[in-house]
């Protein structure tokens, strides 16, 4: 019964329909469009709500059942026996863009071209954080250990 779209998609959501319904594989689309898998599979997901849609054949199917006019088939295009990764649930309550309907779960700078390295960095800095407070309690520990000594 999809006659009309829902509620109207994102231009980014629009994107990334366009490219899944001549599919094109998300780990292809997320590089052309300069962001993560992840943030894909939630445009995915998104998706799927606004079409009531519980899998990807089915988004494609509705998706193109709602199309004005189709402008050339696609459907010869794609890599055959790729399959898409279908990803992270959306969770509800999320902070979004205003005015997008985009709903954000990370800070920019882990999507896009350099995104891994971005959470490297992180974790990293996160580990070495920890490592630095352990050794700043034990030597505190120790002083005190000292002076408690000294005193006795």
């Amino acid at each position: 019964m999809p006659s009309a779209d829902p509620r109207p998609l994102t231009d980014r959501q629009r994107d990334v329909i366009e490219r899944i319904d001549r599919r094109v594989p998300i780990k292809v689309i997320a590089q052309e469009m300069g962001v993560s898998e992840t943030r894909i599979n939630q445009h995915i997901r998104a998706l799927k709500d606004v079409y009531e849609a519980g899998s990807l054949n089915e988004l494609v199917e509705k998706y193109r059942a709602t199309k004005p006019s189709p402008s050339g088939s696609g459907a010869g295009q794609g890599s055959p026996g790729v399959k898409p990764f279908i990803g992270p649930v959306q969770f509800p309550g999320q902070m979004g863009f205003p005015g997008t309907g985009e709903s954000k779960i990370s800070l920019g700078i882990f999507d896009g071209r350099y995104g891994v390295l971005a959470r490297l960095a992180a974790v990293v800095g996160i580990a070495f954080g920890v490592l630095l407070a352990v050794i700043l309690a034990l030597s505190a520990a120790q002083a005190l250990s000292d002076i408690m000594d000294a005193s006795a």
